[in-house]
């Protein structure tokens, strides 16, 4: 008995390195993910995408662009932070709203800027495309 319990002991000893290595590998798989990304995901960074190369192509100075974050909290809402390069060489910090084709921007004065950006931008839900739109311009 003695004998069969020290061969079981040996083989625990030899067989857990490879059974923690193999289970390490597995659980990392499922925490990286499979890289491809579902379709209304795709959609969404594609929407954020879009909407991000626009405000760029209409500034004055599209080089003096730096985004800060972009979020697509519904499939058809972008929220936007980003500075750019002012005529003076300054940087300004904006933030713009587009609902659908229509944009709302911090500038725009009228007072219902920043309760549209809590209802709408300030989501616990929200798909955050910041790092891939940064790295796609």
């Amino acid at each position: 008995m003695a004998r069969r319990l020290s061969a079981n002991v040996g083989f625990w000893i030899l067989a857990t390195p490879f059974f923690l290595l193999t289970l390490t590998g597995f659980v990392a798989s499922f925490s990286q993910g499979s890289g491809i990304a579902p379709p209304e995901n795709e959609a969404r960074y594609k929407l954020a995408w879009s909407r991000v190369a626009e405000i760029k192509s209409h500034l004055r100075d599209p080089d003096g662009f730096a985004l800060e974050s972009v979020h697509v909290p519904r499939a058809d809402i972008v929220c936007i932070k980003y500075l750019a390069r002012d005529g003076s060489g300054g940087m300004n910090r904006e933030s713009i709203i587009v609902d659908g084709a229509r944009p709302y921007q911090s500038s725009n004065d009228d007072g219902r800027f920043p309760q549209m950006w809590s209802e709408l931008c300030a989501a616990s839900e929200s798909w955050n495309f910041t790092d891939r739109v940064k790295v796609s311009l």
